[in-house]
């Protein structure tokens, strides 16, 4: 973990770590390479984690996985990132 980060940026990180629990067990296991790496995001993929979160899970199970929804192209290369690397 960067050593740089201010405590509301390590409160951030670590809500974001609990809000990577979804009510869906497929999302959860989805969702895992993301809170392995959340500790070394920069700022900028923090604040692109809070937003895709920020989805219901039926919306991130279209969008991750069946391909029904598309997100914001600003969220696609995360998104595409984080199941490359799963």
């Amino acid at each position: 973990m960067p050593s740089d980060l201010s405590q509301t940026q390590l409160q951030l990180r670590a809500h974001l770590k609990w809000g990577c629990r979804r009510g869906m067990l497929e999302l959860d296991l989805l969702l895992q390479p993301l809170v392995q790496r959340l500790a070394d995001m920069s700022a900028r993929e923090v604040e692109l984690v809070q937003e895709l979160l920020a989805h219901d899970d039926q919306t991130l199970w279209d969008a991750l996985i069946a391909r029904k929804i598309q997100l914001a192209p600003h969220l696609r290369e995360l998104v595409s990132n984080l199941i490359v690397k799963a």
